[in-house]
């Protein structure tokens, strides 16, 4: 009994001792964040050079050789081994170097013979381009069974004639990387000109996510390996691509080996040869095996690819209920698919693109059926009616054109948004979902027949714009889960009378209020909290505070009309407020980072000035444009009242005084001391027991 007493006793002195040293580590240890693994995957980068520059031989392929990564270039013949450009001029490749190239495991493709805009070829021109390139490198010694357009410019006749010389043919419109016009080719991650590294990194890392293939477009470098057109050091982008490699088993490929679409699957194109324009018809279908053998009257079967092409130009309406894996609505057709009442749109990974470039809708979908995506949604500059309630299902890409109007966007996985394109009834990201705005892109959303046209319970990020516009109902906003980069609330140019919003939430956002109507004001209101990066309002707008409270780092206020009620407004440490001759603050809440100190710049009044954040009971000097003001106390709650009114622009700041900062040296110290005298004992207490 008693020797079971003893070992108790040791054990509990060993635990004791185990947990102090542990929370002594956790007090001296410097705090992280551990950064979240990426799902392994392993993905695929392309890297492409066109023109054929010789400073991609001379800066890029050093660089790349010594990681074993190699691209491809694609050469304008009738630059080789002399100058190019169209604008300005640059030094070419020769014969040799790209033999080099060659050899070395990269691929040179044909970049046509004089770089043509292909968009104003005649047909005949066209295959001049893409023969004549072709021959010339092969008579050099070079394997070509690639072609890249100048410009990114194509026809519908250029692709039929490419297809004759050429295995897979390269846009640059991030949508579909031509083998004929079947759906063989579509890489799902899409094709790029990034122009930043932040923007480079996120598409090689949506890549490794979603196990798909990205491709990178470039053409010249500078002498110090600097891409032009970027921010970025091409040894950057290597020693990247090297490190995922090693993590994820990221692929980098040569733009032949750009992977198929899967399944390897029939393809079912549309050739309207039936009585009527229904797609339960089975003469408007044939099918094209995946060995290439056709067969005429066959209605499409689950997990295939569908396609509307230049093979017929009779509309389509859809009434058949199957779950394609892919949908392609290309070039060369003229007409318009029309969804119909009593029939869903299910499309699988494979995802839907629309490749037409004309003004008329090529999709019209109905208001009382939905369309799922389980891929990407790709259409680039082309109109598709707002009938459509899309719900995007998987880990995808959505690329929207500004003239793409769809009735809803649901987001049920994960998906990255680019280019601009309006929502005139409802966005909303489900529970667990995320949506992404790529840089650069815009998604307006315009208030309807609902108030609450944003319903975000998943995640709203990425760098792009998201536009809340008031049209024929006023709107309340929730902005909590939302973090892009900018959000404009503003009131439709074609609103019919003045509307209203009311602003909650916590969101890390760029605020602006603005009107896009050029005579109705537009109303504002605070909501109970609102919370975000920065808050700016602009002319013919009109911002009431009400009992609300915002916080922000930045406030600007000259160009609207402010008025603050009862509300409070909180600046965080570092921030700026301006506010136009007359207006005021009701009650300014100064916010410190770090409980001790604090600088802000403030251009206004406010009836009463208020810091927080600060620890309670110790003394504070405060300090206009740097010169001390006082000295003040904080209350139990942290806070200090000022008495300031500001006239003009300055800086008031605040820190603690001498005698807080030599307490709070003394009470470390002996807090320090405390913990090494009972971890000493503890330590030696267990050493004079025997276990």
């Amino acid at each position: 009994m008693k020797k079971d007493h003893i070992h108790t006793r040791r054990l509990a002195a060993l635990g004791l001792v185990a947990t102090l040293l542990i929370s002594s580590l956790v007090m001296i240890a410097p705090s992280a964040t551990a950064e979240e693994p990426m799902a392994e995957s392993r993905g695929r980068v392309c890297i492409t050079f066109d023109d054929g520059a010789k400073s991609v031989y001379e800066e890029a392929f050093p660089v790349m050789s010594a990681a074993s990564i190699t691209a491809t270039a694609f050469a304008v013949t009738d630059w080789i081994g002399g100058v190019g450009g169209v604008v300005t001029s640059f030094e070419c490749m020769d014969d040799t170097e790209l033999l080099t190239l060659q050899a070395a495991g990269w691929e040179v493709g044909s970049h046509s013979v004089s770089h043509a805009y292909f968009n104003e070829s005649t047909p005949e021109q066209a295959k001049h381009e893409m023969s004549e390139s072709k021959a010339v490198l092969e008579a050099l010694g070079i394997d070509v069974d690639t072609f890249c357009y100048p410009y990114g410019q194509y026809t519908t006749e250029s692709i039929a004639i490419g297809s004759e010389f050429y295995k897979r043919q390269r846009s640059t419109d991030g949508i579909l990387q031509y083998l004929s016009d079947y759906p063989y080719s579509r890489p799902v991650t899409g094709s790029y000109e990034p122009d930043t590294w932040a923007q480079t990194q996120s598409y090689i890392d949506k890549a490794i996510r979603t196990d798909t293939t990205v491709v990178l477009l470039y053409h010249q470098l500078d002498v110090n390996g600097r891409i032009l057109g970027t921010d970025y050091n091409v040894r950057t982008l290597v020693d990247y691509i090297a490190e995922m490699r090693d993590r994820h088993g990221l692929q980098a490929i040569n733009y032949r080996d750009l992977p198929n679409a899967q399944p390897n699957a029939d393809i079912f194109v549309w050739d309207g040869e039936g009585a009527t324009v229904f797609a339960n018809e089975t003469a408007n279908w044939r099918r094209v095996s995946a060995s290439g053998v056709v067969t005429n009257d066959v209605l499409p079967t689950p997990g295939s690819h569908l396609v509307w092409n230049a093979t017929s130009n009779t509309e389509c309406v859809y009434n058949i209920d199957v779950a394609a894996y892919s949908w392609s609505i290309n070039n060369g057709y003229t007409k318009t698919v029309k969804q119909v009442f009593g029939y869903d749109i299910d499309i699988g990974e494979g995802g839907f693109v629309n490749t037409r470039k004309t003004t008329n809708a090529q999709l019209n979908g109905h208001t009382e059926q939905t369309i799922t995506c389980a891929g990407d949604w790709s259409s680039y500059g082309y109109v598709l009616a707002d009938t459509i309630n899309l719900e995007m299902t998987g880990d995808g890409a959505m690329l929207l054109s500004q003239s793409n109007i769809y009735n809803t966007i649901t987001v049920s996985g994960s998906v990255y948004y680019q280019y601009n394109a309006m929502v005139t009834n409802y966005l909303e990201v489900s529970d667990g979902a995320s949506l992404i705005l790529e840089p650069g892109s815009v998604l307006t959303v315009r208030t309807m027949t609902v108030s609450d046209c944003v319903r975000v319970s998943g995640i709203m990020s990425g760098d792009g714009q998201l536009v809340l516009s008031c049209r024929s109902t006023d709107g309340a906003f929730d902005l909590s889960n939302i973090s892009v980069g900018s959000t404009i609330v503003t009131q439709s140019p074609i609103a019919a009378a003045p509307r209203s919003a009311t602003l909650s939430g916590y969101t890390e956002t760029a605020l602006s209020i603005a009107n896009d109507h050029a005579t109705i004001p537009y109303t504002v209101h605070l909501g109970e909290r609102l919370s975000v990066t920065s808050l700016t309002t602009a002319p013919r707008t009109v911002l009431r505070g009400g009992n609300g409270a915002v916080t922000t780092s930045s406030w600007n206020s000259t160009a609207g009309m402010w008025l603050p009620e009862q509300s409070t407004v909180i600046l965080r440490d570092g921030g700026s407020a301006v506010l136009a001759p007359g207006q005021s603050f009701n009650n300014l809440g100064l916010l410190s980072k770090d409980g001790r100190s604090g600088c802000w710049t403030i251009n206004g009044t406010s009836a009463m000035t208020i810091l927080t954040g600060l620890d309670a009971g110790k003394g504070y000097l405060w300090y206009l444009d740097g010169v001390e003001q006082g000295e003040v106390t904080a209350d139990v709650n942290g806070t200090i009242a000022l008495s300031y009114q500001s006239v003009g622009l300055h800086e008031l700041s605040v820190g603690p005084t001498p005698m807080t900062i030599a307490m709070d040296g003394v009470y470390t110290a002996f807090s320090i001391m405390i913990a090494c005298a009972v971890i000493g004992g503890m330590v030696a207490m267990v050493g004079r027991i025997k276990i």
